[in-house]
């Protein structure tokens, strides 16, 4: 936090946020929230979600989960955070990064207490919390707020939880998408350099709109068995698999494909065990197309590419796959990448 001595003076940009470039540096807007760019908005939300999960596991009392996610957890959303700062040139959110820090200190201040409150006070007497000791006159929007009258000693320990909301799914689920599409586009650029050695800079991102009907079917066999746990939270019975598996061994269309079918099937289970309570649904919950253009800077930026452009990929366009990555000539053991939904394919 060194960045706080400096005082910018760039308040006539107010909404400019995008054409100034702060190579990694704090910026001092947008202050509202209302303002922040797309990105920043979910990496707010995932803050929420993870300090949820982090005060979820302290009330069972399962100090290792907090850990997981009130410290790692964190500390990747706020690496993935400084990253995309300084790839796309954008710089760091002064609001943002102090609101990160609040969620850290706050998450871990069971667990380590006095590494926590000296941060804490760093942070008051830096006044990233909009705070002025010994007085603290919070503002209106922050989510702290002094617990005795008028308190000169500000200790972290004191401080509320921020107030924080589970997050939105869907939002969750695109900026997901977004970083494990960058990470998928790295390793199959790096595929086809080593292979193909094209100068290309140019890609074509092809995505795949609806899953295919095997999977569309597995989801609604398995919505059969599915119970409403007391927090609204949807759980296959134990025996679900089983059951499934009972039902797709009698059908004679089913029986061949039972292997994939259960394969997938636990898989959905999984998904829905980790709390993601969107796994049964159908289609993803945002727009593959649009989350990618717009973070285009930061895809371009992060892949040493000069643009791409989104298509839809439909089956009968199967045959211009055939050289993606770089693979062998043969078509009878080429085995054609596809695209899936929330799994795209780039091409060079």
């Amino acid at each position: 936090h060194h960045h706080h001595h400096h005082h910018h003076h760039h308040h006539h940009h107010q909404h400019d946020q995008h054409h100034d470039h702060h190579q990694g540096g704090i910026s001092p807007f947008p202050e509202t929230r209302a303002e922040w760019g797309w990105f920043e908005k979910a990496v707010w939300n995932e803050a929420n979600k993870i300090l949820c999960l982090a005060d979820h596991a302290y009330q069972n009392l399962n100090f290792h989960t907090a850990l997981h996610w009130g410290f790692y957890e964190l500390a990747l959303l706020r690496d993935a955070y400084t990253h995309w700062g300084r790839t796309t040139g954008n710089g760091l959110n002064r609001r943002l990064v102090n609101d990160l820090l609040y969620f850290h200190v706050v998450a871990l201040s069971p667990i380590c207490p006095h590494v926590c409150e000296e941060v804490y006070k760093m942070m008051v007497e830096k006044d990233a919390l909009a705070m002025t000791p010994p007085k603290p006159q919070p503002r209106r929007d922050m989510f702290f707020q002094p617990t005795g009258a008028n308190r000169t000693n500000m200790l972290c320990w004191d401080a509320k939880w921020p107030s924080h909301s589970p997050g939105n799914v869907k939002t969750t689920r695109a900026f997901e998408f977004l970083r494990d599409s960058l990470a998928s586009f790295r390793a199959q650029i790096q595929h086809i350099r080593a292979r193909n050695h094209t100068n290309s800079t140019q890609a074509l991102i092809l995505i795949s709109l609806r899953d295919p009907e095997s999977k569309i079917m597995v989801k609604n066999m398995l919505k059969r068995y599915v119970m409403v746990e007391d927090d609204a939270r949807y759980v296959l019975p134990a025996d679900a698999l089983r059951r499934l598996k009972e039902h797709v061994m009698s059908d004679n269309l089913l029986r061949p494909k039972a292997k994939e079918i259960m394969q997938y099937a636990a898989y959905v289970r999984d998904q829905l065990r980790q709390g993601d309570s969107q796994a049964l649904d159908v289609g993803l919950g945002y727009d593959q197309s649009e989350v990618l253009l717009t973070n285009s800077r930061y895809i371009n930026n992060a892949l040493g590419i000069t643009g791409f452009r989104v298509d839809v990929f439909r089956e009968d366009d199967a045959e211009t796959t055939t050289n993606v990555g770089g693979r062998s000539k043969n078509k009878k053991t080429a085995k054609k990448a596809v695209p899936t939904p929330g799994n795209p394919i780039l091409i060079l």
